[in-house]
């Protein structure tokens, strides 16, 4: 389910974007190379079920907060990744991008994490969650 609300207009408020993204694989790329594991495929591909969530902070909190679920663990509520907090960074029709903002209580930066949301007609193609201080990119696709 995709809901998005004033995602390419202009506004001095930030964008109202919430998604829930289920991806059905992905591929797993370091130093560009797709990274093939006893867990993958010949071709890298991963058949594990995703849920990427994208949801918009309360007013008070700027930005928004990026989730990333496997499929099996809708039933405990455990995420993989912590909600990351994230701001728009570049937004077009095609492409939206956002990078992640402010420490974790461990000392981590959340600058090291951005995602990539690629749209056609107004759909999400995929998604590509980046761990940039390990040059580690994860694409999700349906």
């Amino acid at each position: 389910m995709i809901k998005i609300f004033n995602l390419f207009k202009k506004s001095k408020a930030e964008t109202r974007v919430d998604i829930d993204f289920c991806s059905s694989s992905y591929r797993r790329y370091q130093n560009k190379q797709i990274v093939i594991g006893p867990q993958s495929d010949s071709s890298g591909c991963h058949t594990k079920n995703t849920v990427i969530r994208v949801k918009t902070n309360m007013p008070t909190n700027p930005g928004y907060s990026v989730f990333i679920e496997k499929s099996d663990e809708h039933t405990t509520g455990d995420t993989s990744v912590m909600p990351i907090p994230m701001s728009i960074v570049h937004a077009n029709k095609y492409i939206t991008v956002l990078k992640g903002f402010g420490v974790h209580p461990n000392g981590s930066r959340y600058l090291d994490y951005g995602l990539t949301v690629r749209w056609t007609d107004q759909r999400i193609e995929k998604i590509i969650f980046h761990l940039h201080d390990r040059d580690v990119n994860i694409e999700f696709s349906k």
